[in-house]
Order: C-alpha cells, then structure tokens, then sequence
C-alpha cells in the first residue's frame, strides 16, 4: 500500500500498529485472568474450601471490644486450630472488623449451626474449639443467638473429623 496524504498533509500509510498492540494486550489480558482463575482453583484446593464442617468468623473490634482484645482472641484461636490439626481441615476461620453486634465483644459467629457468641476472650475461644468446633455442641453460657444454615449436604450438627 503507497502512503497517501491525508487532510493536514501527514502520510498515511499501512494501519498503525495500535491495532496489533491491542490484540496483543487483550490476548494477554484474557491469559493472565485464565492464570487468576487457575490460581483461585489452587488456592481454594490448599485452603481446603468446599470441604471444611464449621466456618468460625470472629469480630476484632474495633466497636465491640478494643483492638488488643480482638487481636489476642485472634492470635489464640489461629495458634490452637493450628495446634489442634484443625486450621484448613474441619475448620476454617476468619477475621472480620465488624459482625454488627457492637456489644460484649469479641463477638463470634459459627457456621453452619449459626451459634453467636459474645465475650470472646482467649479462655472462651478454648471451650468454643473444644466444645462446638470440635465436639459439635455450641457452648450455651457464652451464646446469646442462633441462626442455623440448613440445605442440601449442610447438616446443623455433628462432630468434627480429625
């Protein structure tokens, strides 16, 4: 194709290689979220997602309890579920900033029976593991609600496996 002149006296010849940069850049775009996806896939795997009995999510403050408290609540139950063989197992917990129950915290919610808890110090985290994550019995004298999850393959009940 010969260069031809356009309206302000610029040649114009063969398209610009934008139009190949940006096959290119969606090309690459399209391999790194199928890498993302490949990543997830992996992930979820080593977390052991799809296959853990209860979900703990504990509340660090900073409204229901100070920092420090959340912090120390934390830092035990992380330390025990490791200890215990229950972290990605049977077991999967998470911290949150707020479950909403800004009161007597650290608040705690267990999944899938749906057990609320208040007061959640390192001494109660302990009867909590032993009691409901291990034994699949809430612990009544720190629950203050309950809101189980129910459906297909999701039992309210049950002890853990090790």
């Amino acid at each position: 194709m010969n260069p031809v002149e356009n309206w302000s006296g610029e040649k114009q010849g063969e398209p610009v290689q934008d139009e190949q940069i940006q096959d290119e850049q969606i090309q690459d775009e399209q391999m790194q979220d199928e890498q993302k996806e490949a990543d997830l896939g992996r992930i979820a795997q080593a977390l052991n997602i799809g296959g853990y009995q209860r979900h703990i999510f504990l509340c660090i403050g900073p409204d229901c309890c100070t920092p420090e408290q959340g912090q120390a609540s934390w830092d035990y139950l992380k330390r025990r579920c490791k200890e215990l063989g229950l972290a990605n197992g049977p077991v999967y917990r998470t911290k949150v900033g707020c479950l909403r129950i800004c009161r007597k915290g650290p608040a705690a919610v267990v999944y899938p029976e749906g057990t609320w808890y208040c007061g959640v110090t390192p001494e109660v985290c302990e009867e909590i593991i032993q009691g409901h994550l291990i034994g699949g019995q809430p612990v009544a004298e720190h629950s203050f609600a309950c809101n189980p999850l129910s459906g297909p393959g999701n039992p309210a009940a049950g002890e853990v496996e090790r």
